[in-house]
């Protein structure tokens, strides 16, 4: 996109929003919790009217994916227009894509609010092409046909939800599998490769002469577990030359629990989802164990405490 001042900001990136009809209990304390996550939707609002640009969602929208209608009324509201999005595992019912059609998220695709990124799309007077991986979508590199579709040089980015990271930016015991090192090779040929899921936001810029794509990883949008308080929610401004800014959001108005214990905050309704979701996995399995063995191979993601606690379980 050199034809274009390389100040010009082309697209507005952000991921993992996790908008929930209750506080998480970290944000317990908020007077009014939509009041609180209008907050920073009205910062990416403005955001957008200043650069006059497409905002893309990395994944999950919404915390759970059956979430009641006066939160998806809230997001209909609050969300931006000309707004791109992909499914997170948040957003889909017990991380299954064939059912999108069941979700909150498909919703927001009904009532005009989002564009589902269901294939790949041309933004920005048909300068971007928007190459979506949605949760559990397998990384590819780019072909040569889809690098000049259009009959002219475009900005190829691709579009994920899956967990990536580098060092002091992962939790302890993170697939080696799913660093930005290995995963950016899966991407051979894109410019750019936008990242949502893991909540430490971070960037790598590549020289832009290589055949691997520059690394955005947005983070979370609002904090909301205690092991957050010191980390500081953003967007990522992409800029015509194919560089990006980080726009870091107000939280000064954000009022926490002092009392959260880090690592306990998780909210006991998430339990009982989990508990429905393994109630699920049974019926359309014969054999449970095999199961539950599979599945937390397809999540390796999965935090290793979460891991002892399943295979003591089946033992």
């Amino acid at each position: 996109m050199s034809n274009l001042p390389s100040s010009d900001v082309v697209c507005i990136f952000c991921s993992d929003i996790h908008l929930s009809h209750k506080a998480p209990p970290f944000r317990s304390s908020e007077k009014n919790w939509y009041d609180a996550m209008a907050r920073p939707m009205n910062e990416l609002r403005q955001l957008q009217k200043k650069h006059d640009c497409p905002i893309v969602i990395a994944g999950d929208i919404f915390d759970k994916w059956n979430v009641p209608a006066e939160l998806i009324n809230f997001a209909i509201d609050v969300l931006p227009k000309n707004c791109y999005a992909i499914p997170g595992q948040h957003d889909l019912p017990y991380h299954n894509i064939a059912d999108i059609e069941r979700t909150a998220f498909w919703t927001l695709v009904k009532a005009g609010k989002i564009t589902y990124l269901e294939k790949p799309y041309l933004i920005y007077n048909e300068l971007i092409m928007l190459h979506p991986f949605p949760w559990g979508a397998e990384l590819q590199p780019l072909s040569n046909k889809a690098k000049r579709i259009t009959g002219k040089a475009i900005t190829n980015i691709a579009v994920v939800h899956k967990y990536v990271w580098m060092k002091g930016f992962n939790y302890p015991g993170a697939p080696k599998e799913n660093t930005m090192v290995l995963l950016k090779q899966k991407l051979r040929g894109f410019n750019l490769a936008v990242f949502g899921d893991n909540h430490k936001g971070f960037a790598y810029f590549i020289h832009p002469n290589t055949q691997f794509p520059n690394i955005v990883n947005c983070g979370t949008f609002m904090i909301r577990k205690s092991d957050e308080q010191d980390y500081q929610p953003s967007v990522w401004l992409v800029k015509s030359n194919d560089t990006f800014n980080r726009h870091l959001l107000d939280t000064s108005e954000d009022i926490y629990d002092e009392n959260a214990t880090p690592g306990l905050d998780t909210d006991p309704e998430d339990m009982i989802d989990f508990v429905k979701g393994i109630t699920e996995f049974q019926k359309m399995t014969k054999d449970f164990r095999a199961g539950v063995l599979q599945w937390m191979e397809k999540h390796k993601n999965l935090p290793g405490s979460v891991k002892a606690i399943l295979m003591d379980a089946l033992e």
